[in-house]
């Protein structure tokens, strides 16, 4: 295959279509989301052509009805059954963009950091289109190489802005309350010492106590969540059609039920046996509450693989294991990763039921909250600020421990 700089000329031609739209969309969507999202995307595309002597189906024929993006780690690489263009991908290290067209071999490349268009003029027509029940208002731009229109929805904006600042002042408060040693409501930032800090991480024998016990049960917790999460999602996706659905509903139920309940019922269950105040009996509530979570993750996963691979390697003479080792694993890992990382935030975080399970020197960092409000915000918003940190610490962990996606996964068809 040979490599060269530029792009196949294609006539281009003055058009209004809402393909662009949706083209641009799914773009930005990719760009924005590829830090929290991962996998296969695929596009079935419908055209109304306004352009003379090019009906609706040429252009479907052109510009292809179906996309695939294969997304990971800030790549991207796209299948389209078009006539034109059949593959494109998309490296980050290099932002360089490479493209592949149908009736050639040659792998073009264009600089992505280069824009060779510049804007003539542009219109803001209000109410233009209803796209997914949104009244959306079109913004029609005249650029160099021809005319471009994209549909936007400002409500959709407030509500982005909404989230955004949901999830930003709680983070801004818990921040300036954790510098503060006595918070009075009011910001004085002359006043930001770090003796909320030092005293939760070297003087306090409680929260010294309550970090290590979180980060060590979380990370086993997770663990066996997951190795019990691939028996249980092989069960419910390939195992007898009317026993898995009992099965099913019967995982779901501690997840409905609060967790001070869970705990109730653990603590009524442990009274008078060694398990009472022991990491053992939080461990198996966490388990019990909360694994169905990476459960449900597997079994998509494992819907989403053909039975007929495992077929395949039956029929070849691979014994279960190796079945498994060489065909389910390979596809499970990264689903794995992800459904270990979620388990890990959620344990971090749980509260109801270890509320009424934990012991003397068996707290973790959500009891110690409780404990410490007593003593002062600054010292509980303190502990939350670490506790943001050793999330924020394991999710970039599990962010640098994937593969790139120039390394094709397994069950992903080559270009």
């Amino acid at each position: 295959m040979r490599l060269s700089r530029g792009c196949p000329c294609i006539k281009q031609q003055k058009m209004q279509n809402k393909f662009f739209v949706l083209l641009s969309l799914s773009l930005f969507a990719i760009k924005g989301s590829a830090q929290s999202f991962e996998g296969e995307i695929i596009y079935h595309n419908v055209f109304k052509s306004n352009i003379p002597n090019l009906n609706a189906e040429q252009l479907s024929l052109l510009i292809g009805t179906e996309q695939q993006y294969f997304i990971r780690g800030g790549n991207y690489k796209s299948l389209i059954n078009s006539q034109a263009i059949n593959m494109q991908e998309y490296d980050p290290a290099t932002n360089r963009i490479y493209t592949r067209t149908t009736k050639s071999d040659t792998l073009y490349w264009t600089d992505a950091s280069i824009n060779n268009d510049s804007l003539i003029s542009y219109e803001i027509r209000k109410n233009a289109a209803t796209i997914l029940n949104y009244p959306c208002d079109a913004i029609i731009m005249k650029v160099r190489s021809g005319t471009m229109t994209l549909y936007y929805n400002r409500a959709l904006l407030l509500e982005a802005a909404y989230i955004g600042t949901a999830a930003l002042l709680p983070l801004i408060a818990l921040l300036t309350v954790s510098f503060t040693k006595l918070w009075s409501g009011r910001l004085a930032w002359r006043t930001w010492n770090m003796a909320n800090y030092q005293y939760v991480l070297t003087r306090s024998e409680l929260t010294g106590t309550a970090i290590r016990n979180t980060v060590v049960l979380a990370i086993v917790a997770a663990t066996i969540g997951i190795v019990l999460a691939v028996p249980q999602g092989m069960y419910s996706t390939r195992g007898n059609s009317r026993r898995r659905t009992l099965v099913e509903n019967i995982l779901s139920w501690p997840s409905g039920i609060p967790g001070i309940i869970v705990g109730l019922g653990f603590l009524i269950l442990a009274s008078h046996t060694p398990l009472l105040g022991s990491f053992s009996i939080i461990l198996i509530a966490w388990i019990a509450r909360c694994s169905e979570y990476s459960t449900r993750t597997v079994t998509a996963v494992l819907l989403a693989i053909n039975p007929e691979l495992e077929e395949s390697a039956r029929a070849s003479g691979a014994n279960w294991s190796q079945m498994m080792r060489h065909i389910v694993m390979p596809m499970l890992r990264w689903p794995l990763a992800v459904s270990w990382l979620m388990l890990f935030a959620v344990f971090m975080r749980e509260l109801g039921a270890t509320i009424l399970l934990y012991a003397r020197g068996t707290e973790t960092i959500s009891v110690a909250m409780v404990v410490l409000s007593d003593r002062g915000a600054g010292y509980v918003a303190a502990l939350g600020v670490v506790q943001l940190m050793i999330l924020l610490l394991a999710f970039l962990l599990v962010q640098f421990s994937r593969a790139p996606l120039t390394q094709r996964p397994a069950g992903v068809p080559p270009a």
